[in-house]
C-alpha cells in the first residue's frame, strides 16, 4: 500500500460561493477609475460609495467549510467515487481511498502510479501540493511491516490515556478487529 497527503491551497477560495454576500472596502485600499487599488496615503471617505461582491468564498464565511467540501465531494463523485454512509469523510474507488480532512487529504493505493496519475487528475480542477509517503497524520502512524502491510498506530493518544487513567504503561498489547464496514454495497447502514 502506497499513500500520499494532497493539501488544497486555500481551498475554501477554490469553491464557488452559494449566494451574494457584499464587503466594505478593506483598509489602504481605494477604488479609482472603477478598479480596487492598493494605496499607502488613502483618502479618507474615498471607498464609502462602494462595497465588494464576492465571487469566491473567504475563510471566516460560516458557510465556506460546506462549500469547500461540496465542490471536493462533487469532483470525488464526478471521477467515480463512492462516499462512505459511515464515515463522510472517506471516498473509495476500487483502486484509491481517500481520507478527507479539512484542506488535506490522504490517499492509499497498492501502488505509485496509481496515486500520482490521480494527482495529476485532480490538479486539473484544484491548486494543491502534494507530499509523498506520508508517516504520520492526526496524531496516527503510519508503518509497513515485511509482506507490505500498513499499520495504523496511535502511541500518542494511547499514552495520554494510560497516563490520564492510571494504567500500567506496560499493559500488553491488543489487536483490535474492524467490526464495521466503511463502504458497502447498499447504503442501509453500516455492517457488522
Amino acid at each position: 500500500i502506497q499513500n500520499r497527503l494532497v493539501d488544497y491551497v486555500l481551498a475554501y477560495t477554490q469553491a464557488p460561493i452559494d449566494c451574494e454576500i457584499y464587503m466594505s472596502i478593506p483598509a489602504q485600499f481605494i477604488v479609482k477609475d472603477g478598479s480596487l487599488q492598493f494605496s499607502e496615503n488613502p483618502t479618507p471617505g474615498n471607498s464609502d460609495m462602494h462595497v465588494l461582491l464576492l465571487t469566491k468564498n473567504l475563510y471566516g464565511l460560516r458557510q465556506a467549510g460546506n462549500n469547500w467540501f461540496d465542490k471536493l465531494r462533487e469532483s470525488l463523485r464526478a471521477r467515480k467515487f463512492k462516499q462512505s454512509s459511515v464515515d463522510p469523510c472517506l471516498f473509495v474507488k476500487h483502486d484509491l481511498i481517500i481520507v478527507v480532512y479539512v484542506d488535506d487529504c490522504l490517499l492509499f493505493a497498492r501502488d505509485d502510479k496509481t496515486l500520482d496519475n490521480f494527482i495529476i487528475d485532480l490538479k486539473s480542477d484544484f491548486n494543491l501540493t502534494c507530499d509523498g509517503d506520508v508517516n504520520a497524520f492526526l496524531g496516527i502512524q503510519f508503518t509497513r511491516n515485511a509482506v507490505g502491510q500498513m499499520e495504523m498506530t496511535q502511541k500518542g493518544l494511547i499514552a495520554k490515556i494510560v497516563k490520564e487513567c492510571g494504567l500500567d504503561s506496560e499493559s500488553k498489547r491488543h489487536n483490535t478487529l474492524a467490526v464495521t464496514k466503511l463502504l458497502q454495497k447498499d447504503s442501509s447502514g453500516p455492517q457488522r
